[in-house]
């Protein structure tokens, strides 16, 4: 029989001893680093937002040097300077309704990245396909108006000075047949009750200013553009007009636009013209007018959450927008959705922010 010495004894337990110490610790790393792993596990930062792609979008204005052209290029400048994700190009049109009909026309793709600048009735004509847009029918909508534009009826005669002065006479439409100019001179003669008691014929701006300084014409409408802080002005091709002559703003009241709006095929606004607006003494006192706004329309097929960013991109950045070019001093935060608008004209991006700033829709 073996039998073992104390020393014998005292070695094996150190193995013993041993053998167990190096399980225990196993076991221990072995709890550690599932412990370790676990907790990092839970500890992952969350994965960051996805950020937002850039998006490009093209902006038709007018004529190369127009006003529109201009607040377009200021718009497009300023969104691509601090805006995050949008980017913009002003692109030159023969007119805002030309530049409509170009956002219309285009391929479903490109269309729902562009937008137009035109004149509140452009959207009624195109939604019905009539006027300009005959064959081109498209839901267009209201994303921010960039100012607003008197259009009175004028002479240069001192013997035409009322709605009653008109009848008889000859009359400009100030603008070629189915254009926005000829519609607003029409509404004036009919909401006065005497569009069968003139004379009436479809001359252009141009022309219709030659013609009244050597009396082959004696009425004619023209716009008067409305700028705060900037001064009223009539339309730069009747500029000359104003310089030599007197010119005469022929009122229509508040009565008479109110009891034809309903009758009218296109709606538009009204509004007075103040006193000494143009110049000291002209118009000699306050003068109601036809007034419409010129802005910025978006197919109904865009993103509304782009028309969202735009519209509350101008009520936000218009400062920074008429730092650009001073003529875009007329488009202010109070004045984007007011005039013929009703919430069903106006994209639905865009109608959200007006109703999250509280800003005015309407009259």
């Amino acid at each position: 029989m073996h039998i073992l010495s104390k020393q014998g004894y005292d070695q094996e337990a150190k193995v013993e001893k041993r053998g167990l110490l190096i399980i225990l610790l196993n076991i221990c790393l072995i709890m550690v680093f599932v412990a370790l792993t676990f907790t990092a596990a839970y500890t992952q930062p969350a994965p960051t937002k996805k950020e937002q792609e850039k998006v490009s979008i093209t902006i038709y204005s007018a004529s190369f040097g127009s006003a529109a052209y201009l607040i377009c290029l200021a718009l497009a400048d300023t969104l691509n300077k601090y805006h995050p994700w949008i980017r913009a190009t002003a692109m030159e049109a023969l007119g805002g309704m030309a530049g409509m009909k170009e956002v219309i026309t285009s391929p479903p793709e490109k269309r729902k990245l562009c937008l137009s600048f035109s004149t509140d009735i452009n959207v009624p004509q195109a939604q019905k396909g009539e006027a300009y847009f005959k064959g081109f029918q498209y839901d267009m909508r209201l994303l921010s108006n960039a100012y607003a534009i008197f259009q009175p009826m004028l002479s240069i005669n001192p013997k035409i000075r009322t709605k009653d002065d008109v009848i008889g006479k000859r009359v400009s439409s100030s603008g070629p047949k189915g254009s926005t100019r000829s519609a607003i001179v029409e509404y004036s003669l009919n909401a006065w009750g005497i569009m069968d008691k003139v004379k009436y014929q479809y001359i252009d701006i141009p022309e219709t200013k030659d013609a009244m300084v050597d009396g082959f014409i004696d009425v004619s409408g023209a716009a008067a553009y409305i700028k705060p802080a900037v001064p009223y002005r009539l339309d730069p091709k009747l500029e000359e007009l104003v310089a030599t002559k007197t010119v005469y703003l022929i009122h229509l009241s508040r009565e008479d636009w109110a009891a034809y709006q309903p009758k009218a095929e296109y709606k538009f606004d009204w509004g007075m013209v103040p006193k000494n607006a143009i110049r000291p003494g002209m118009p000699e006192e306050e003068k109601g007018s036809i007034r419409l706004t010129n802005g910025w329309f978006a197919p109904i097929d865009m993103d509304p959450k782009i028309t969202y960013e735009i519209a509350k991109f101008i009520s936000q950045r218009h400062k920074d927008i008429e730092k650009q070019f001073p003529v875009a001093a007329c488009t202010y935060r109070e004045m984007q959705a007011t005039g013929i608008w009703t919430e069903d004209l106006i994209h639905p991006g865009a109608l959200k922010w007006y109703k999250e700033a509280g800003i005015k829709i309407g009259r």
